[in-house]
């Protein structure tokens, strides 16, 4: 089992609530940038599937544009997260503006 003290013998402090609330701020952020990206390039997705036209013979129906729409959304919500993606961006760009 591992131990919870430090090796000078002494338990480890917690970080300051200061630190702890701006790590919180930073995260909550983060989340929001995130978010936010994730529905802009769920639209994205939405405007460029309805330039295709849809199949006549093979059409799969309601189930199929269920399937695409959930697929869509869970594709910009891995497109958001990614490094170097519209959310990091936003998030550097607004992180100077939460220091106060």
């Amino acid at each position: 089992m591992p131990t919870i003290i430090g090796s000078g013998g002494q338990l480890p402090t917690p970080p300051p609530a200061a630190a702890w609330q701006e790590g919180q701020k930073d995260r909550g952020l983060k989340e929001a940038c995130e978010e936010f990206a994730g529905v802009f390039w769920e639209q994205v997705l939405k405007s460029m599937r309805r330039m295709v036209p849809e199949e006549g013979l093979l059409g799969g129906g309601s189930g199929e544009k269920l399937f695409r729409d959930l697929l869509d959304a869970e594709y910009a919500r891995k497109v958001a997260q990614a490094e170097g993606s519209l959310a990091e961006l936003l998030y550097r760009q607004l992180k100077p503006l939460t220091k106060t």
